[in-house]
């Protein structure tokens, strides 16, 4: 199916506006919590019921997944003559993280609303019966692909998830595309394509930058608190140094040139556990837990 990427809608909101998160959004997360967001610009209803959704496969991500992963670079060397040796690198990494389904009981301990429109919740999970409500189940596919060599760096990140409860079912998607120039977006919800604003999404620092690490992964926050907290989760994952990795390599040499690829591929089980947020300069820094 053809994707249509979103760059503009109507939706709008004053210009200059800058939003303060409260500061449970903040706070650091014990393994039973999650904080999720929707994407900006909804209806209310709507976006609480994906904020919910979202909420749901956050918290199964740190349950467990089956990850797959495929790092391949490939390096091409060329040495013709009356010239120059010149070196082409390319790197395709594509990973997916199937999560399994469920039943979850939660409930919603903390509700803020931003001025964009998102939903932000701070959700508790436990197997009790005073939560409220019962019966989710979750199933969802996180992607991302990576291709760059000296001319481009883009980035590829989908996720697909599917939520229960009751009688109802809910299917959503959210896609992100990065490229050296620009950001370009896509969200669907029971197979209907949202319309996500054109306008920018700016934020306050918060207080506390415990989260922010030397050599951490941050995300711009201009095209939405989702939108960066996703990208930040698919670049920890991509920098995370697994244990069990499998390696080939491939040589081939021609009278000019070499062609080389080394492959490196995982296929394990991984909890991903969101533990702290913080946010500086309108980008977001996450501390993920990746197990």
């Amino acid at each position: 199916m053809k994707l249509l990427w979103i760059l503009w809608t109507g939706f709008t909101w004053l210009t200059g506006t800058r939003c303060e998160l409260p500061g449970w959004i903040y706070s650091s997360l014990p393994k039973q919590i999650v904080i999720t967001v929707s994407d900006p610009g909804l209806d209310y209803q709507q976006a609480r019921q994906q904020a919910l959704q979202r909420g749901v496969y956050l918290y199964a991500l740190k349950e467990g997944g089956e990850l797959q992963l495929l790092h391949d670079y490939f390096t091409f060397t060329d040495t013709g003559t009356n010239k120059y040796e010149e070196v082409s690198d390319k790197v395709l990494l594509l990973s997916e993280i199937t999560c399994k389904e469920k039943k979850y009981h939660y409930r919603i301990i903390d509700e803020y609303v931003s001025p964009f429109g998102e939903v932000f919740f701070k959700m508790s999970f436990n197997p009790v019966d005073t939560c409220s409500p019962a019966g989710v189940s979750v199933s969802g596919r996180m992607e991302v692909m990576v291709s760059n060599n000296e001319r481009s760096d883009d980035l590829t990140c989908k996720v697909h998830v599917r939520t229960i409860e009751g009688a109802d079912t809910v299917t959503s998607e959210y896609a992100v595309k990065r490229t050296m120039s620009r950001v370009l977006r896509r969200s669907v919800m029971n197979g209907e394509q949202l319309k996500l604003p054109g306008k920018e999404c700016w934020y306050k620092d918060s207080e506390a930058t415990e989260a922010k690490k030397e050599n951490q992964p941050f995300s711009p926050l201009k095209h939405s608190f989702w939108n960066a907290c996703l990208l930040s989760l698919f670049e920890s994952l991509v920098i995370h140094p697994f244990k069990k990795v499998g390696i080939e390599s491939l040589s081939e040499n021609y009278d000019n040139s070499v062609r080389e690829l080394h492959r490196e591929k995982v296929e394990e089980t991984i909890s991903i556990n969101m533990k702290k947020l913080s946010i500086e300069k309108d980008n977001l820094y996450v501390e993920w837990a990746i197990e």
